[in-house]
């Protein structure tokens, strides 16, 4: 896999500032996720390749598709101007393989705006619930956000 990180850079910015402006990063958040999810496999962004296809056609392909995946009202179905005209872009300068790329640069600047972090805590031993709970709530007084997932015991 190609790396995108230095193409993906400016997309992801400028994505994540509309979305700012516009009170949507949590909206904008799910339907990257969603994007980064139906890339994964490489087959659409291989149907996407073939030369038979106007770009018309790719970006009525890909609100389809969102629109099955996140919902109608999803920002990359075709209910968002905003949207259709970051897939616009992305089909015209051939960047849609970097999309799982600019949805990691949008969650990692989401995850600055919002002051949240990812931490991985490492047992010798299996963590009580009481004990799992408690390290959830350590970043409270330090007013940092958190996101855990705690394997479940097996």
């Amino acid at each position: 896999m190609a790396d995108y990180k230095t193409v993906a850079r400016p997309y992801a910015q400028a994505i994540f500032e509309v979305a700012q402006e516009n009170d949507a990063l949590d909206e904008l958040s799910t339907s990257l996720a969603a994007a980064k999810a139906l890339l994964e496999d490489g087959q659409v962004v291989a149907f996407l390749a073939a030369p038979t296809l106007s770009d018309a056609e790719r970006l009525t392909f890909l609100q389809g598709l969102f629109a099955e995946a996140v919902g109608e009202d999803s920002v990359f179905a075709g209910a968002d101007k905003h949207g259709t005209n970051f897939l616009r872009l992305l089909l015209e300068n051939a960047r849609v393989p970097a999309l799982a790329e600019i949805a990691d640069q949008f969650e990692a600047l989401k995850a600055k705006i919002e002051n949240m972090v990812d931490a991985v805590i490492t047992s010798a031993a299996p963590l009580s619930e009481a004990q799992q709970l408690s390290l959830i709530h350590i970043s409270e007084p330090t007013r940092l956000k958190t996101r855990s997932r705690m394997p479940s015991s097996a």
